[in-house]
């Protein structure tokens, strides 16, 4: 894509943005599908490959766009799950994300703590959720690191941004999208954090086209 296609996109995707309709926002949610097709299985040394999503998360979700992966860090053998889901209509995001989900899979949430990611001078602001689970002989613990991202806005920690494009007609057909990066068993925060920020950077090109704040990288 040239400078002046991305600016004549990005200039037709912001009409559209502000006295839209559901077939306004095609053009835009096949650009993010074909930028979700170029995720790489490869970032640095991690390899991916893709895992299961339950039918009924699909149907909940009516995805333009779900990736669900995930990666094994060849330098330590140490693994993360990675998921991506860019819903059409903001809507359908509505109340899925971790401190509903997980505890509905028989997760107790533990804490929740603000955090940000700097990736290629990209400022990314998360949150990151610690849940247990109680087993026979010990507590399981599961480390969600989780951020939202909007067409036209800020990347955003919870679900604020979403609910409110999805009480505006005319903007709730660009859909949401949200990112989570899942971390299971109790690993080493310094490695937690490297990971996140790696595997944020091999989706930054497809973040970045949800959210349409800029252009070509």
């Amino acid at each position: 894509m040239t400078a002046a296609t991305a600016l004549l996109t990005g200039i037709a995707v912001q009409k559209a943005w502000t006295t839209s309709s559901p077939g306004d926002a095609e053009s835009y949610h096949q650009q993010v599908a074909q930028a979700a097709g170029e995720v790489p299985y490869r970032i640095g040394t991690w390899v991916g490959q893709d895992a299961p999503v339950p039918p009924a998360a699909i149907t909940l979700l009516k995805p333009n766009v779900l990736i669900s992966r995930r990666y094994f860090d060849l330098r330590t053998g140490l693994s993360a799950g990675v998921l991506l889901v860019q819903c059409r209509d903001a809507r359908d995001m509505g109340g899925h994300y971790p401190p509903v989900c997980y505890p509905g899979q028989g997760w107790s949430l533990r804490t929740s703590t603000a955090v940000d990611w700097n990736v290629r001078g990209e400022v990314i602001h998360g949150k990151e959720y610690e849940f247990l689970k109680q087993g026979p002989s010990q507590a399981d613990q599961l480390i969600v690191d989780n951020f939202m991202v909007v067409p036209h806005g800020p990347i955003a920690r919870d679900m604020t941004s979403i609910r409110q494009i999805a009480s505006h007609y005319s903007r709730r057909h660009f859909g949401a999208a949200q990112m989570q990066v899942v971390f299971m068993g109790r690993v080493d925060p310094d490695w937690r954090r490297r990971a996140g920020d790696e595997l944020v950077d091999g989706f930054l090109p497809l973040i970045l086209t949800i959210q349409q704040s800029r252009g070509e990288l």
